[in-house]
């Protein structure tokens, strides 16, 4: 069950350290959760949960910024994906391509579930710890 409804926004986690962040890195693109990297990112971040990132510095391809840092994504081989802190580190989302999750004060540092790719999830490594869903504020999402 990968969702959890409860008015009060508690629910228990499974949690698997080796889950990965499915989520895509575009500067240039604008999505659902944080806009430009100059925007103040409204997700709740945990610190110290690091985000399991798909890297591949050898994998190259021409774009507007960074272009020696730019990588082709696994899933859509002809978008060049990169974080526009990071540029050697992106994430892909099967289902939301274009968006992507950063925080300004933590850039590696998110957890999205890549089935709810709106909603929060807990931490990797504290399970006691969740994030509520931003769009759906009574809902929390199970870690994969």
């Amino acid at each position: 069950v990968p969702h959890i409804i409860q008015p009060t926004v508690t629910c228990v986690h499974i949690i698997q350290p080796t889950v990965t962040c499915l989520h895509i890195i575009q500067p240039t693109v604008t999505c659902l959760h944080i806009i430009q990297p100059t925007v103040t990112c409204v997700h709740i971040i945990q610190p110290t949960v690091t985000c399991l990132h798909i890297i591949q510095p050898t994998v190259t391809c021409l774009h507007n910024y960074y272009p020696t840092y730019y990588h082709v994504s696994p899933y859509y081989p002809t978008h060049c994906d990169v974080s526009p802190y990071y540029p050697t580190h992106y994430d892909v989302s099967p289902y939301y391509p274009t968006h992507y999750d950063v925080s300004p004060y933590y850039p590696t540092y998110f957890d999205v579930s890549p089935y709810y790719p709106t909603h929060y999830d807990v931490s990797l490594y504290y399970p006691s710890h969740y994030n509520v869903s931003l769009y759906y504020p009574t809902h929390c999402d199970m870690s994969l």
